[in-house]
C-alpha cells in the first residue's frame, strides 16, 4: 500500500511504501531530508503523519 505522510518539519507532502507485515518506524523527508520519527505509542510514520493507516495496524 503506498500512503502520502507530510513532514513535520516543512510540511512537504511524500508517498510512502508501506510494508505489509511491519511498521514503518523511519522515513527521510525528499524536501528538507530531516528523519521522520513515528509518534508514540505509534510504531509507524504512516499511523503518525498520514490521513490513513498502515496495514499492520489492524493486524494483531
Amino acid at each position: 500500500m503506498k500512503a502520502k505522510i507530510t513532514c513535520p518539519e516543512c510540511g512537504m507532502e511524500a508517498g510512502v511504501q508501506t510494508p505489509k507485515n511491519g511498521c514503518l518506524p523511519f522515513a527521510k523527508c525528499t524536501s528538507c531530508g530531516k528523519l521522520i520519527a513515528a509518534k508514540p505509542p505509534s510504531c509507524c510514520v504512516v499511523c503518525s503523519y498520514s490521513k490513513s493507516k498502515c496495514e499492520s495496524s489492524s493486524v494483531k
